[in-house]
């Protein structure tokens, strides 16, 4: 079993059948740092650009996760990318997606405004980036796109996906997929199967 782990920045399961992708030497070009080695001493850590393609031949991963990455890039890049996921997956392979709900983060948002009371969005919120949690998670600056089920539904279908479901917190069609599940409080959860 081969199970790709697409952007995963610090979210890097060290076990088999785990393959973790992100670019991250750009973050840390110096061998010397302390990141950057680490990163070098992980058997199962792939440096890549994904924007440049998926580095597998086809039908060769049975799932792919893709947490918190997509709204990084652009329409187009999106749609490429999931496109080249598809050509990867056996038949029957599972893609897991998940992004920043805008719904959920309205919805949050204008409850906290209504009783006063911050809600609790499961991660700190120092006001670095904004004001609000939702001024940093959706607003990022490294964030190109706001994502919800109707814009990820086009995307999936001009990407060959026939099936694809809204899926919940630690729950898979693939078990593997959802053990590492994170931001779960405003994150929207999709599979889709190839």
């Amino acid at each position: 079993m081969i199970l790709l782990n697409f952007g995963c920045g610090g979210n890097r399961p060290v076990v088999d059948p785990w393959i973790n992708i992100d670019n991250l030497n750009e973050l840390f070009p110096g061998s010397h740092q302390p990141e950057r080695q680490q990163l070098d001493s992980e058997f199962n850590y792939l440096n890549t650009d994904l924007r440049n393609g998926i580095p597998f031949v086809n039908g060769s991963v049975n799932g792919v996760l893709m947490s918190h990455l997509l709204e990084h890039l652009d329409c187009h890049e999106c749609v490429k990318l999931l496109k080249d996921v598809y050509r990867v997956l056996v038949p029957g392979g599972v893609a897991r997606i998940s992004v920043p709900d805008p719904q959920k983060f309205y919805e949050m948002s204008v409850t906290e405004v209504k009783t006063g009371t911050p809600a609790d969005w499961g991660e700190p919120n120092n006001g670095t980036f904004g004001q609000t949690f939702m001024d940093y998670a959706l607003f990022f600056y490294g964030h190109k796109q706001l994502l919800s089920l109707d814009s990820l539904n086009c995307m999936l279908f001009v990407s060959k996906f026939i099936h694809w479901v809204k899926a919940e917190v630690g729950t898979s069609l693939l078990n593997p997929l959802a053990d590492i599940d994170n931001r779960a409080t405003f994150s929207l959860f999709i599979e889709a199967v190839k």
